[in-house]
């Protein structure tokens, strides 16, 4: 792929980046735990050890304060600071000691700012072509991002670009089929038993009735042990068509559809299809497992992504067993209206899966509702529907409020078990006034 940017928002980019100048012996990264900052710190850092940099890399929320930032920033003795995916409240005192650089981020009072906060990866990229000499391989991780992160919404400006001009280059391709973990490498039985993006009510976790689904699909037992994408075109017919009556239609759309197929990795690796790459991406952040995924994306494609790998089975795994917790506390009537959100009692689970829980049952069980507040002994989960608040705008009101919410996903966040419940539902009130 050419490692010239194309387009008016991506050259837009790159002349911000022209006066830029990396001086000294150390970077330190700040990286916001938004997937997409991941992505984007990935680029920077492979560009940054190709060039024999020394690197810091330190994850915090997408949200922060000017002041804890500018602690981080004193904290190590590194001539440049690059912000990445970062989002201040309150303007960050950069020393003169230091080359503050904002990538994709939405802080005051730093030397250089190149790109918003909705363009974190290109602006990366951009970064790390212009000023860093980058090569082809940062590229192809952004490109890697941004296919994944299509699972979730429309690319657009800067973004839209990069996808295009790799479509063209083939760096990736497109294709209609399944949107899941695994459809390269899993046979189909997996694929659909262990997937909770989405889950398929009564068939995620479910292995019967996952091989009735293929009994009804006449699938031949000689193909069941081949990857689900590898079946005949007729044959994943023939499953859709099993799988009408069983889901709903938004589901459907979320199972089948567009998915991108990055050309340069492994036929038969994790990271071949948009749709795994995203459930990789989605779980490092759920379980806040971010140096792992960084590793991943700047090319460790052995022992960390092994672990990413058995992470995410692991995660799939106790999600499906804590929705068949959730859905019994719901019948058995442990559940509560308070403001905007449906509250809901989760006995012995784990917060770091509860995220996708409350995405599960917004969408399904519980879409009446505006948001959902999931409690166990271990802490509390807050989601909230898409087009209530942006992350940055949640946190915002969250810590606004006293409240020290970690972010999980781009529409959920955890808090400490002992919080004080009624500081969420106000918290939760202001954030729907915010998006009337």
């Amino acid at each position: 792929m050419e490692t010239d940017l194309q387009g008016p928002e991506l050259s837009r980019l790159k002349s911000a980046c022209e006066d830029i100048a990396i001086d000294g012996e150390g970077v330190r990264l700040i990286v916001g735990r938004h997937h997409e900052s991941v992505f984007a710190g990935a680029v920077l850092a492979r560009s940054l050890y190709q060039r024999e940099q020394a690197i810091h890399v330190t994850f915090v929320e997408p949200t922060v304060s000017g002041e804890n930032l500018a602690r981080l920033v004193e904290d190590q003795h590194h001539d440049t600071v690059c912000l990445v995916g970062v989002s201040s409240r309150g303007e960050l005192p950069c020393p003169d000691s230091r080359n503050c650089i904002a990538l994709g981020s939405d802080v005051e009072g730093v030397d250089t700012s190149v790109g918003s906060i909705d363009a974190v990866i290109p602006s990366a990229a951009a970064f790390a072509l212009q000023v860093l000499q980058g090569t082809r391989e940062a590229l192809q991780i952004a490109i890697m991002g941004l296919a994944a992160l299509t699972m979730e919404e429309e690319p657009v400006g800067a973004s839209s670009s990069l996808l295009e001009g790799a479509l063209k280059q083939d760096v990736i391709g497109e294709a209609r089929m399944f949107r899941l973990y695994g459809v390269n490498f899993l046979p189909p039985r997996e694929c659909l038993q262990l997937t909770i993006r989405p889950y398929l009510q009564g068939i995620s976790g479910n292995k019967e009735e996952c091989e009735r689904i293929l009994d009804e699909a006449d699938i031949p037992l000689a193909h069941r042990g081949n990857p689900l994408g590898e079946l005949s075109r007729e044959e994943k017919q023939r499953i859709v068509s099993a799988l009408v009556p069983r889901v709903r239609v938004e589901v459907l759309t979320s199972l089948v559809g567009r998915n991108f197929e990055i050309v340069s990795e492994n036929q038969e690796g994790a990271l071949r299809w948009a749709s795994s790459v995203w459930s990789l991406m989605r779980t490092a952040w759920a379980e806040q497992r971010e140096g792992v995924a960084l590793a991943v994306w700047m090319g460790d494609r052995a022992r960390s992504l092994r672990s990413l790998m058995d992470l995410h089975i692991r995660h799939s795994t106790e999600v499906i067993e804590a929705m068949d917790n959730a859905s019994r506390a719901i019948n058995e009537g442990e559940i509560a209206v308070e403001g905007p959100a449906a509250a809901v009692r989760v006995h012995d689970t784990k917060t770091s899966v509860l995220a996708d829980v409350g995405e599960i049952l917004i969408t399904d069980t519980l879409s009446q509702h505006d948001s959902v507040i999931l409690s166990s002994e271990h802490g509390v989960s807050v989601t909230w529907k898409r087009g209530i608040a942006s992350l940055q705008q949640a946190m915002r009101v969250m810590q606004s409020a006293g409240l020290t919410p970690t972010s999980t996903s781009s529409t959920s966040v955890v808090l400490p078990a002992n919080t004080d419940r009624s500081l969420i539902v106000e918290s939760l009130k202001a954030m729907g006034a915010n998006s009337e």
